[in-house]
């Protein structure tokens, strides 16, 4: 097949591309490069979906379905609306013009020890303005990201009691040895995760010198712990 063949084959993503651009843009996102980092793919591969060279995967689809209500018939082929108009309001409201985020600060707790409130029942209680580079480097979403307190001594010396936690609720994927807030039952707490060749899962404290076991899992049992978020940052008074 020819040159010309080929980019008449690649035509029709090109409405596509410009589809998503708006998608991107009426969710808040005023660059590529945080959008990719809230799906969690490299900048350089949303550039070629945007501008057509590449087809969409069907886990970036489900993904603009399920986190953000897009009609994919819009997506692919332009028909209906791109949201629902309950949905339409910008994902985003935190942003600022200085290269500012505004982050939310729930007033709830996470548990180093027996588990507390679950996060989403609790209005924020004051917002917390951090540097878009500052989470960029942090590799955290800024329009998924939060703040709330650690309470409890189990994840010492890495969380010290009265730490704010800074997480990103769209990083749900357990990454071996990476701390996440999970819900556990009524509460949440903050542990590491370690998966073991038996398939059970281990809840592990940093302070297990203190008296701090492992709390291990079944397999049967592993669907009763949620993952929230993983923690991108511990904050706390010297």
């Amino acid at each position: 097949m020819g040159t010309s063949g080929m980019s008449e084959e690649k035509a029709y993503l090109k409405p596509i591309g410009r589809r998503l651009i708006a998608v991107r843009e009426a969710l808040g996102f005023k660059n590529r490069e945080d959008f990719a980092l809230a799906y969690g793919a490299p900048r350089k591969t949303f550039e070629k979906y945007e501008q057509g060279l590449s087809e969409l995967p069907t886990k970036l689809m489900l993904w603009l379905r399920d986190q953000y209500d897009v009609n994919l018939s819009w997506l692919i082929s332009g028909d209906g609306e791109m949201r629902p108009a309950a949905s339409r309001a910008p994902a985003v409201v935190n942003e600022l013009d200085d290269g500012m985020v505004r982050i939310k600060h729930y007033n709830v707790s996470a548990a180093a020890g027996t588990g507390l409130v679950p996060v989403d029942e609790h209005e924020e209680q004051d917002d917390i303005i951090l540097a878009r580079s500052f989470l960029r480097r942090l590799g955290a979403a800024p329009d998924q990201s939060q703040v709330i307190f650690a309470r409890g001594e189990s994840m010492l010396p890495t969380i010290p009691d009265g730490s704010l936690l800074l997480i990103d609720r769209s990083k749900t994927h357990l990454v071996e040895g990476g701390v996440f807030v999970f819900r556990v039952g009524e509460g949440i707490k903050v542990k590491r995760a370690r998966w073991r060749a038996d398939q059970r899962i281990d809840l592990l404290s940093d302070n297990q010198l203190a008296g701090y076991p492992p709390e291990t899992y079944t397999r049967d049992e592993i669907a009763s712990i949620v993952p929230l978020g993983r923690v991108m940052c511990v904050m706390r008074v010297p």
